[in-house]
C-alpha cells in the first residue's frame, strides 16, 4: 500500500487541512504536564475553577471526574485546589439545570456524558447534523471544553469479526477494535481509508481525527467559547476479560495513538494524551512492552505503568494514583486553554490563614443549624471560610462558603445528627486546616393530629403532615395495646407512606395536574383530595391518609403514625401521633360517596372504594378506586346492571352506564404500560414511576379485575341484588377487558359484547412492545397471580393461578382448553381493516374457534375498520342451555343469528 510508504510525510499531509483559526502552538497534556502541575499560577487556577468540562465516553472516561475529586481531597499536598472540584456525573447531554459558575464558591465542574463511538465519530449523521448544534447549545450553557473519552475501543476483541483476518503489509499487525454503530456496524478498524480492504470497515482512525477537527473548525467559525480537544486511549491491560493483551494489540494500539499525536501537532490542536500519562509513573519512568512480528522484528511500545494501579480497582479500570495523574494533567491543560504560557509564576503566596477557633453550632429548628466562630488571620488577608458537614458518622463534605464568621445551614432533616468543621482561605486560595468537628442533632418533628375511626371492615386514619420538610415518609403501626416507644418493636408496621397520601391520585394526569373535561356532567365532579365521610368535605391540604382493611373476626386495636425523615424516625409516641382503642371486625368493604348529582334526568353517584392495602401497596394502581353508579339501573324493575369498559388511553371517570373504567393503560415518561382490565407486573411501583422492560420476570397480578369485581360486589349489596348476573360491553381495548371478565368470572358475568377486542396478546403487531413492557416477553412465560376473593362465585379463576400470562389472555386458546366449562354469552364484532387491533392476529383465529365451538356465541365480521356496536343490552339473548356434559354435547344447539347481532359467519 502506497500510503504506508509515505507515512514519513504524514505531518505535511495533515497540515494541509489545518483550520483557519488554531492555537499558536499545540497544547499537549502528557506526563510532562503531570510534573508541571504545581507550576500553575494562582490566577489560572482561579480561571480553571470557573470551567465546565464535558467528556463523552464509557467507563474509562469516569477517571476524568473521579481524578479531580481525588486530587481535591489531597488538601495538604495541593492547598491551591483543595475541595475545589464538583464531581458532577450526569449521564447524558448538558442542560440548563447544571450548576452555573458561582463566584462565592468557585469549582471546577466535570461532566461525564455517557456515549460510545457513535456519539462522537462513527455515525456520519451524528458528526454532520447532531454534534454541531449541540456544541452551540453546550457553549451557551457554559461548557468550556469537550472531548471524547476512549475506552478499549481501539483494540477490544470480544468476538469476531473484531480482528482482521489479513495482516497489514507494512506494520505486520492484524487490525482490531470496535466501531460500534458505524456504517458497517461493529467491526475492527485501521489507520485510514486504505485499510478498508483489510478490515472491511470504512471507519478508521482518520474518521475520528476528521470528525474532531470538524468540531474544532465549527467552534472557531461560529465564535463559540467551547473548545474541543483530542484524546488518546487507555493502555491498561484487560486479560481478565480476554479482550486484548499487551503484545500485538498493544503495538497496534500505539500506532493509532502515534497517529493522533502527529495530527494534533500538525494542526496546532489540543491533546489530552491519556495513554502517555498512564504509561509513566510519578518519577517520570515509562513502562513498555515488546512484541515480535511475523518477520522477526521486535516492536517496543508503551503499556500501563503498574505504579498507577496501586490502589484498588475502580470504575475507570485502574487505581487512584493514575486517576490523580489524569486530574493533574487536566488542570494543566485547562490552565493552558485559559491562556497560561506554561511557565511557573514567581514568588507565589503560600501561607495559609490561621485555623478558625471557638466554633459553636446550634440547631434552633428541625431543619436549620446556625454556626459561629472566631475569625482567622492571614499574611495578606482572609477571603472567606469554607463550611464542611457530615451526616452522622459519614464523611465531611464542603457545603458552602461565608465571607463572615457565621453561617446558617438550612433544608436539613429533623431528628438527624450532623457534624461541622470550618476552614479559612485566602485569594490564592491557600486554605487552613479544618477546625475540630462539632456535633449537633436537629430537633424531632413528630406527626400530629392523628385520628381514626372504623367503618365497614376498614379503619380510616388521618393526620397532619409536616409542612416544614419535604420527602418525608410516614410509618403506620398497629398493636393490641397502646403504642409506646417501649413496645414499638412488638407492634405491626402496616405501611410506610410518602407525603401527599390524601391526594386523589387517580384524578390526576401523569403531568401532576387535575384531570379536566369539557363534558359538563364530569368536569365539576373532579376532586383534588379524598372524601372519607359520605358526601363530606375533601380532606384538607397537608393531610395524611391511610385505610387499613381488617382481617380479624373481631378485636380492639391501637394505631400510631411516625415521621421518617432522612432515614431517621421520630419515636416519641405522644398523644398527637397515637390513637385510642378502635373496635374492628372483618366485614365486606364499603364504598364512600363523594358526589351525587343529576344530569339529563339521570341520577349519578361517585364513590371511592379502598382495596386491601396489603394486596395493593406494591402495585402502581393504588388501593383507592373511583367509580360512578347510574342509580336508575337498580330502580327500574330489573334492568341488568351494565358495566362499560372504555378503550385505549381513556381516563378513570364515570360514563352513563352502571360503571365506567377508562383505565386501559398508564403513561410513564412517554411509555405505554398496558393494563386493560387485567393488571400489572408485580414489580411495578405504587405511583407509576417504574420503568418498563421486556426482561421483567415474575408474576403478573390481576389488580384491575380485582378492583372492578370488588366494586360490583359492593354495588349488589348496596342495592340488595340477589343475583350475581350483570352485563359488560367494551370497545377496543375495553373489549379486551370484557373478554377477560367473561373467562375469569363465568358464574358472575351473564353476557358480554366485545367490539374490536384483543384475543391473543402475544401476537399483536401493534401493541406487542407495550405488553412486553408490562407482562415481560412471551418467552419468559411469566405466571398470573390471581388475587382471591374468598367467595366460590368469584374464585373459579383461582384454578388458573400460575398459568403463563399470555396463555391466560389468549381467548380462543383458553376456551378451547376449557370446552367443558360453562361460560357466559359472548357476542363479538371485529372489523377486518382495523389498523390497531388487527383482524388477522386478533380476530381470525377466534372466528375459526367459534365455527367449531359448543359455547354460546354471536360474532360479526365487517369489512370496515370497526365492526360497530349492535343496539340493545344485553346484545344477544342466551338461547342455549348453559350446561353440557361434554365438549361435543348437543345441548347447546347450533345458532345462525341473535336478536341484535347480524353474523356473517356461521356461529354454532
Amino acid at each position: 500500500m502506497l500510503r504506508h510508504l509515505l507515512l514519513a510525510w504524514l505531518g505535511l499531509l495533515l497540515a494541509l487541512t489545518a483550520p483557519a483559526q488554531t492555537p499558536a502552538a499545540p497544547i499537549i497534556a502528557d506526563h510532562h504536564a503531570v510534573a508541571a502541575f504545581d507550576n500553575i499560577p494562582a490566577q489560572y487556577i482561579a480561571q480553571v475553577r470557573q470551567m465546565l468540562v464535558y467528556v463523552a465516553g464509557e467507563s474509562h472516561s469516569t477517571a476524568y471526574c473521579y481524578g479531580p475529586q481525588l486530587l481535591a481531597a489531597q488538601s495538604a499536598a495541593h492547598p491551591a485546589i483543595a475541595a475545589m472540584m464538583d464531581d458532577i456525573q450526569y449521564f447524558g447531554d448538558p442542560n440548563p439545570s447544571y450548576p452555573a459558575f458561582n463566584p462565592a464558591n468557585p469549582r471546577l465542574r466535570v461532566i461525564r456524558g455517557y456515549g460510545g463511538e457513535d456519539a462522537w465519530f462513527t455515525n456520519t449523521e451524528t458528526v454532520t447534523t447532531v454534534i454541531p448544534p449541540l456544541l452551540e447549545r453546550y457553549s451557551s450553557q457554559g461548557v468550556t471544553a469537550i472531548g471524547f473519552g476512549w475506552c478499549w475501543d481501539m483494540t477490544w476483541i470480544p468476538y469476531a469479526p473484531n480482528r482482521a483476518s489479513a495482516i497489514d503489509p507494512v506494520y505486520r499487525v492484524h487490525w482490531s477494535g470496535r466501531s460500534v454503530y458505524g456504517p458497517q456496524d461493529d467491526r475492527c478498524w485501521g489507520l485510514d481509508a486504505e485499510d478498508q480492504a483489510i478490515t472491511g470497515n470504512s471507519v478508521n482512525l482518520d474518521t475520528y481525527l476528521t470528525a474532531t477537527q470538524s468540531y474544532v473548525d465549527h467552534c472557531a467559525a461560529a465564535g463559540l467559547a467551547i473548545k474541543p480537544f483530542y484524546t488518546t486511549g487507555p493502555v491498561d491491560n484487560s486479560d481478565d476479560y480476554q479482550y486484548f493483551d499487551q503484545n500485538e494489540k498493544g503495538y497496534a494500539r500505539e500506532l493509532k495513538h502515534s497517529r493522533i499525536r502527529a495530527w494534533v501537532t500538525a494542526h496546532n490542536g489540543i491533546l489530552f494524551d491519556f495513554a502517555d500519562i498512564l504509561s509513566h509513573n510519578n518519577a517520570g519512568q515509562a513502562a513498555t512492552g515488546t512484541w515480535t512480528d511475523d518477520l522477526g522484528r521486535t516492536r517496543t511500545f508503551p503499556v500501563f505503568h503498574p505504579d498507577n494501579g496501586v490502589s484498588p480497582y475502580s470504575a475507570y479500570h485502574f487505581g487512584e494514583v493514575g486517576a490523580v495523574r489524569v486530574a493533574k494533567a487536566m488542570w494543566w491543560m485547562l490552565a493552558r486553554m485559559a491562556g497560561w504560557d506554561g511557565q511557573p509564576a514567581s514568588a507565589p503566596d503560600t501561607q495559609a490563614p490561621s485555623i478558625p477557633t471557638n466554633l459553636t453550632v446550634t440547631a434552633p429548628t428541625p431543619t436549620t443549624v446556625s454556626l459561629t466562630w472566631t475569625a482567622s488571620t492571614d499574611n495578606i488577608g482572609v477571603t472567606g471560610y469554607r463550611i464542611y458537614r457530615a451526616t452522622g458518622a459519614g464523611a465531611l463534605a464542603s457545603i458552602g462558603t461565608s465571607a463572615t464568621a457565621s453561617y446558617s445551614d438550612t433544608g436539613l432533616t429533623a431528628a438527624t445528627s450532623y457534624r461541622y468543621t470550618v476552614a479559612a482561605y485566602d485569594a490564592v486560595p491557600n486554605t487552613s486546616a479544618q477546625t475540630a468537628a462539632v456535633s449537633v442533632t436537629t430537633p424531632a418533628a413528630p406527626t400530629t393530629g392523628l385520628a381514626g375511626f372504623f367503618r365497614e371492615g376498614q379503619t380510616f386514619l388521618t393526620w397532619r403532615e409536616n409542612t416544614t420538610i419535604t420527602g418525608e415518609r410516614y410509618r403506620v403501626y398497629r398493636h393490641t395495646a397502646p403504642i409506646t416507644a417501649a413496645n414499638r418493636a412488638a407492634a405491626t408496621v402496616l405501611a410506610e407512606l410518602p407525603e401527599g397520601t390524601a391526594r386523589f391520585k387517580e384524578m390526576y394526569t401523569r403531568q401532576g395536574a387535575l384531570l379536566t373535561s369539557t363534558e359538563p356532567r364530569i368536569q365539576p365532579r373532579i376532586i383534588a383530595r379524598h372524601v372519607i365521610q359520605p358526601l363530606g368535605p375533601q380532606l384538607a391540604a397537608g393531610t395524611g391518609l391511610f385505610v387499613h382493611t381488617t382481617h380479624e373476626t373481631a378485636g380492639t386495636y391501637y394505631y400510631a403514625v411516625t415521621t421518617v425523615a432522612g432515614g431517621v424516625e421520630d419515636i416519641s409516641f405522644g398523644p398527637a401521633d397515637t390513637t385510642g382503642a378502635i373496635a374492628e371486625t372483618a366485614q365486606p368493604l364499603g364504598a364512600v360517596p363523594y358526589v351525587a348529582y343529576t344530569a339529563g334526568g339521570v341520577a349519578y353517584t361517585g364513590y371511592t372504594l379502598w382495596m386491601d392495602y396489603a394486596l395493593f401497596k406494591d402495585c402502581y394502581l393504588g388501593y383507592a378506586v373511583p367509580f360512578y353508579l347510574t342509580n336508575d339501573r337498580f330502580t327500574t324493575g330489573g334492568a341488568t346492571p351494565t358495566m362499560h369498559l372504555d378503550g385505549h388511553g381513556t381516563m378513570p371517570i364515570g360514563a352513563a352506564d352502571y360503571s365506567s373504567f377508562g383505565v386501559g393503560d398508564v403513561h410513564h415518561n412517554g411509555t405505554y404500560l398496558p393494563t386493560w382490565y387485567f393488571g400489572m407486573h408485580e414489580s411495578a411501583a405504587f405511583d407509576g414511576t417504574h420503568a418498563a422492560g421486556v426482561a421483567r420476570s415474575g408474576p403478573v397480578a390481576n389488580y384491575l379485575q380485582y378492583r372492578i369485581m370488588q366494586i360490583l360486589r359492593w354495588s349488589r349489596r348496596h342495592h340488595s341484588l340477589n343475583t350475581h348476573s350483570f352485563h359488560i360491553d367494551g370497545n377496543s381495548m375495553g373489549a379486551s377487558g370484557a373478554y377477560g371478565f367473561a373467562l375469569a368470572f363465568p358464574k358472575v358475568v351473564t353476557s358480554v359484547f366485545c367490539n374490536q377486542g384483543m384475543t391473543d396478546y402475544a401476537t399483536s403487531p401493534t401493541y406487542g412492545g407495550d405488553f412486553e413492557g408490562n407482562y415481560g416477553a412471551p418467552a419468559l412465560a411469566n405466571p398470573v397471580h390471581l388475587l382471591p376473593f374468598g367467595d366460590p362465585a368469584y374464585d373459579y379463576y383461582l384454578r388458573h393461578d400460575g398459568t403463563p400470562v399470555y396463555a391466560f389472555r389468549d381467548v380462543a386458546a383458553f376456551l378451547a382448553a376449557h370446552v367443558a366449562d360453562d361460560f357466559p354469552l359472548i357476542s363479538s364484532g371485529h372489523g377486518t381493516t382495523d389498523g390497531a387491533i388487527q383482524y388477522p392476529t386478533q380476530g381470525a383465529h377466534f372466528e375459526a374457534y367459534i365455527r367449531n365451538s359448543r359455547h354460546c356465541f354471536g360474532y360479526h365480521v365487517s369489512p370496515a375498520a370497526t365492526a360497530g356496536a349492535p343496539s340493545g343490552a344485553p346484545p344477544c339473548p342466551t338461547t342455549c342451555a348453559p350446561t353440557r356434559a361434554a365438549p361435543a354435547s348437543p345441548t347447546c344447539p347450533r345458532r345462525t343469528s341473535c336478536a341484535s347481532v347480524t353474523t356473517t359467519t356461521a356461529a354454532p
